[in-house]
């Protein structure tokens, strides 16, 4: 039981190193993309507002951004599904110490 305790608290560890870094590279983007706007002088809102407008692009240029609008989409919510969440993770763990070794696990 110690083991599994200590493996459980070796992954939290991980995945909150993880975490950090990832706040970090997106703390980088964030100020990458701000100095991004201000080398174009224009705002996200203006941006989104010309790529909102079917009138500014040819039919496959609108088809190709729209694709690449849903692909981004689920690639943003795949990896979100991926994420686990450590407090959730040790709940269960807490609340599994009642199952007995000789039980089997049924979904």
């Amino acid at each position: 039981m110690f083991f599994e305790e200590r493996n459980l608290q070796d992954k939290i560890e991980s995945n909150e190193k993880k975490i950090k870094g990832l706040e970090q590279l997106v703390e980088g983007l964030d100020r990458d993309t701000k100095e991004l706007f201000n080398e174009i002088q224009l705002s996200p809102d203006e941006i989104h507002q010309f790529i909102s407008n079917k009138k500014n692009f040819t039919d496959s240029e609108w088809e190709q951004l729209q694709e690449q609008r849903k692909s981004a989409d689920e690639k943003v919510k795949r990896e979100l599904s991926a994420v686990t969440d450590p407090r959730i993770v040790k709940e269960t763990m807490a609340s599994s110490k009642n199952i007995q070794r000789h039980w089997l696990h049924v979904r």
